[in-house]
């Protein structure tokens, strides 16, 4: 029998060694995800860790639907950390959702409860001058916070 292997590299990996560009985001304090049905609300990645893509952050103050601007072409590997400051008590459904320039291109549910968190892994290409967004949305029926540590990290191909 023949066996195949298939090599999946670490972030670091693609940013060191494929010279491949990365940025990393995080919130600049917990925030709230109302549960409001199937209403996708924004995610604050405001805080610059690092960031050699050169991403542009816009705050959205009216709609609080933040966006990062994508300054070339490429392919965009796309991860989301959500964490919670107190838990979620019982086990419920967070969906995350990427868009590109507004329009949704894919929505994942992740099962989050105790104190576990959330993990959104996305992979798509982007256009220079294209936005991308990262939204959630719940419905467990009441307001869940998220804790300071949550993270977007981004990584051109």
């Amino acid at each position: 029998k023949k066996r195949m292997f298939i090599f999946l590299p670490s972030v670091e990996f693609l940013i060191k060694w494929q010279k491949s560009k990365g940025a990393v985001y995080r919130n600049s304090g917990p925030y709230n995800i109302a549960s409001n049905g199937s209403v996708f609300q924004g995610t604050d990645f405001g805080t610059r860790v690092h960031d050699d893509i050169g991403l542009k952050y816009t705050y959205d103050t009216k709609n609080y639907q933040h966006y990062f601007t994508v300054p070339e072409d490429g392919v965009y590997l796309i991860h989301a950390l959500i964490n919670f400051t107190d838990g979620v008590s019982k086990s419920m459904s967070l969906y995350g959702r990427i868009e590109r320039n507004g329009v949704e291109q894919s929505r994942q549910p992740k099962t989050i409860g105790g104190y576990a968190g959330a993990n959104y892994i996305f992979l798509y290409p982007f256009s220079a001058g294209d936005t991308l967004r990262f939204t959630l949305c719940q419905s467990s029926g009441s307001t869940i916070k998220t804790s300071g540590d949550c993270r977007l990290n981004i990584v051109k191909i």
